[in-house]
C-alpha cells in the first residue's frame, strides 16, 4: 500500500478490509502474526487489494470475518461460534488459510516465531516441557486419578479421613468414655491420640504441600475447600498447647473446637467427583436457592405472627407464650417434621395451620423442580464433558473438529 517506511511505522500501518460491504480497520501488524494465512502474506492478499479504493476487498461471509480478525488480535484464540452452520465455517476457515486442509485431516497455523523455518520445512512447536518438581506434587495432592502416585495419595486420604470420622464418633460413646476414663485402661486415650495425630499429619502435610505448591497465593484463601483443610487440622494443635501448657485436653471450653473435626468430611469433595456435582449445583441455582430462603423465611415469620395472635386472642396460649415459641412452631411445621411439642389449641389457631402445612408443601416441591432440572443438566454436562476429553482431536477431519468445538462449548455454555 505505502513505499518502504521505517520499522516503527510499519508497526502502525493500518489496513482496511471490506467484507460484503462493511469495512474493518487493523494493524499491518496485527496480520503478519500469522504470515503462512492469507491475510497475513502480503503477496497472497495483493490480488484482493483495490487500488482506487484503498482497501483489500473480499466477497464472504461478513459475521464469521469478525471472528477471523479476532484470530489475529487475540493471537492465536480461535473461535467457532455454535450457531453458525459448520459448512460456512469450514468454507471461510480454509479460504483465509487459518487451518490447511489436507486430507483427512487439518492443521492449524502457527504464530510466526523469531526462527523462521527453511523453504519447503513444515515448522513443528516444540515439545512442552517437563513439569517441576512443585507442579508435580501440585498435580499429586489435587489432581486425583491422574498418575498412580495421586491415586496413592487420595486412597491414603480418604482411608485417613474415614479412620479419623470413625474414632470421633466411638468416643461418645458413653461405654467408651467410661474405659477412657478408667486409670486401668490408660493406654486406651494414647491409641485414640495417635490415631488422631497421624491423621493431622497426613492433613497438615496435603495443606502444606498445597498451600507452598498454589499458582497464587492469594487464590488460596479463595478456595472454599482450603478453609476447610485448615479447619480441619486447627483443633488438634489447639488440643496438643492446651495439654503442653495445662495438661488437660478436655476442657469443656475445647468442646467446640473438637467439633471441627467433623469438617474432615468435606476433604472427601476433593477426592470423590461426584461429590462436586453437588458444589456445582448450589453455584449454578444460588439465585434460586436464595430466592428460597427469602420466600421461606417471610412466610415461616407471617404463619408464625398469625398463629402467635390467634392463639392468645381470647387467653393467654399455653405453648404460643412468645413470638420465638410461634417461630418454633412455624419452623417445624413448614419443615413438614412436626414434632407435635407445639401446637394449636384454638379453632382459629388450627385453621391457620392447616393453611400454614398446604403452604410448606408447595414452598418445597416448587423449588424442588428447579433442583432436579439444574442437577439433570450439570451432570449431563460432566459426562458429555468427559466424553469429549477421551476424544483424539488431532485425527479428526476438520469439520468433525468444527463440530466438536461447537459441542464442547454448549457443555460449558
Amino acid at each position: 500500500m505505502c513505499p518502504a517506511t521505517t520499522e516503527k511505522e510499519a508497526k502502525k500501518e493500518k489496513v482496511r478490509i471490506k467484507v460484503a460491504g462493511e469495512i474493518f480497520v487493523t494493524f499491518k501488524s496485527t496480520l503478519e502474526r500469522f504470515p503462512e494465512t492469507l491475510l497475513g502474506d502480503e503477496r497472497s492478499r495483493t490480488k484482493y487489494f483495490n487500488k482506487e479504493q484503498q482497501v483489500y476487498i473480499f466477497n464472504r461471509n461478513r459475521v464469521f470475518f469478525e471472528w477471523v480478525l479476532h484470530y489475529y488480535q487475540s493471537n492465536g484464540d480461535l473461535y467457532i461460534p455454535k450457531t453458525m452452520p459448520v459448512e460456512i465455517i469450514e468454507r471461510e476457515l480454509l479460504f483465509f488459510g487459518i487451518i490447511k486442509g489436507g486430507g483427512t485431516t487439518s492443521k492449524r497455523t502457527s504464530p510466526q516465531s523469531d526462527e523462521p523455518t527453511r523453504s519447503g520445512e513444515q515448522s513443528t512447536s516444540p515439545p512442552p516441557p517437563d513439569l517441576t518438581i512443585k507442579e508435580k506434587l501440585f498435580t499429586i495432592v489435587t489432581v486425583p486419578y491422574s498418575s498412580i502416585l495421586s491415586n496413592i495419595w487420595a486412597l491414603v486420604d480418604v482411608a485417613l479421613i474415614l479412620t479419623s470420622i470413625i474414632a470421633f464418633t466411638t468416643e461418645t460413646e458413653p461405654k467408651f468414655q467410661a474405659l477412657l476414663n478408667n486409670p486401668n485402661h490408660g493406654h486406651l486415650l494414647w491409641v485414640m491420640f495417635y490415631i488422631d495425630a497421624i491423621c493431622v499429619v497426613f492433613f497438615t502435610v496435603d495443606l502444606v504441600i498445597k498451600f507452598a505448591c498454589w499458582p497464587n497465593r492469594i487464590d488460596f484463601f479463595k478456595q472454599l475447600l482450603n478453609w476447610c483443610d485448615m479447619i480441619a487440622v486447627g483443633p488438634f494443635y489447639m488440643q496438643l498447647i492446651t495439654y503442653l501448657f495445662n495438661g488437660d485436653v478436655h476442657l469443656p471450653s475445647l468442646f467446640v473446637l473438637r467439633m471441627g473435626r467433623v469438617v474432615r468430611l468435606f476433604k472427601l469433595v476433593r477426592r470423590i467427583p461426584a461429590l462436586s456435582i453437588v458444589l456445582n449445583i448450589i453455584n449454578s441455582s444460588y439465585k434460586e436457592l436464595a430466592m428460597l430462603a427469602v420466600l421461606w423465611s417471610l412466610f415461616v415469620y407471617i404463619s408464625a405472627a398469625m398463629v402467635f395472635y390467634l392463639e392468645n386472642m381470647e387467653s393467654e396460649s399455653v405453648f404460643f407464650k412468645t413470638m420465638f415459641h410461634s417461630l418454633w412452631w412455624s419452623v417445624v411445621t413448614m419443615g413438614t417434621v412436626g414434632y407435635g411439642d407445639i401446637y394449636p389449641t384454638e379453632v382459629a389457631g388450627k385453621v391457620a395451620g392447616v393453611f400454614v402445612v398446604f403452604g410448606s408443601m408447595i414452598f418445597l416441591t416448587l423449588p424442588m423442580t428447579v433442583i432436579v432440572s439444574k442437577f439433570n443438566e450439570v451432570y449431563d454436562g460432566m459426562v458429555q464433558q468427559e466424553k469429549l476429553d477421551d476424544v483424539d482431536f488431532t485425527s479428526m477431519t476438520l469439520r468433525e473438529r468444527i463440530v466438536l468445538i461447537q459441542t464442547r462449548e454448549n457443555v460449558i455454555n
